[in-house]
């Protein structure tokens, strides 16, 4: 179950970046044009379910790269401040042994779900700031109304997937000092 939860957030992750991936390669080598024949409509109907799996291959493999990205992006702007104003590093790593070693299997539902908000909202920020920005390429094309629409809306939801990773990043690494206590406290049973 948690490895096809996973599968399918990176997915997601990896859907939205080929958008604007998409997006700025069309930016740069310009709008592509085709009128294929009725005979090449009908090969490609035939040949797009087996381009579903290079496709969703290729969301895969690019949401592990944004995820990793925007990982790293967070992890040196925002961990000292705030995962570090919480815990020393051996701190931090003494509660995650703890939880590990002696939480419920409930605790671990509720954490890896954390996990996992995380690091959608996390990539959210990245992914929709680059299909805002991307989108200056089409400012031609979809004229300024509707392109400064499209950069406000991708600006409004980037703001807030961040504010919804920042409120569930500081939620979770509190209620992981909690947890750590209390597991701490409790007699080791044999």
């Amino acid at each position: 179950m948690a490895t096809t939860t996973l599968l399918v957030e990176i997915l997601v992750i990896g859907s939205l970046a080929q958008a604007w991936l998409v997006s700025v390669f069309l930016g740069v080598v310009g709008p592509i044009t085709f009128n294929p024949s009725p005979g090449q409509v009908e090969a490609l109907k035939t040949l797009a379910p087996l381009l579903v799996v290079p496709v969703m291959s290729l969301a895969y493999a690019i949401g592990w790269v944004v995820n990793f990205a925007a990982e790293r992006l967070f992890k040196v702007l925002f961990e000292k401040r705030w995962r570090n104003s919480l815990f020393t590093n051996q701190e931090y790593e003494v509660a995650r042994i703890l939880y590990l070693q002696r939480g419920s299997s409930e605790l671990g539902r509720e954490f890896v779900l954390d996990r996992h908000i995380l690091r959608i909202a996390r990539a959210n920020v990245v992914n929709f700031f680059l299909v805002g920005a991307s989108s200056i390429a089409y400012w031609n094309f979809l004229g300024p109304r509707a392109t400064v629409g499209v950069i406000l809306l991708c600006i409004l939801v980037s703001v807030a997937s961040f504010e919804q990773w920042r409120l569930r990043y500081r939620s979770y690494y509190k209620r992981l000092g909690r947890a750590a206590k209390i597991l701490a406290s409790e007699p080791r049973l044999a």
